[in-house]
């Protein structure tokens, strides 16, 4: 009996068709997992921040990335 069942089993179970199949969904579900540990954890990449904290904050006062800012002593007076 236990030969006749695990003989079905065999080839009813998973063809070889099945196998890169399998592998692929593994890989998305493996994927999906990391973002969404990622998601839930909050955690952004940090940088070195004991000898630089700041690296990509220190931003200029002046700057604005929507528009050019253009000073009264940039413009040339035309005569």
């Amino acid at each position: 009996m236990r030969q006749q069942i695990a003989r079905a089993a065999k080839n009813t179970w998973l063809q070889r068709e099945v196998y890169p199949i399998i592998g692929v969904m593994s890989f998305a579900g493996s994927l999906v997992a990391c973002q969404v540990v990622h998601a839930i954890s909050g955690k952004e990449i940090g940088l070195a921040k004991t000898s630089n904290p700041d690296a990509f904050l220190h931003v200029p006062k002046d700057h604005n990335p929507n528009y050019v800012k253009v000073l009264k002593e940039d413009i040339y007076q035309f005569e």
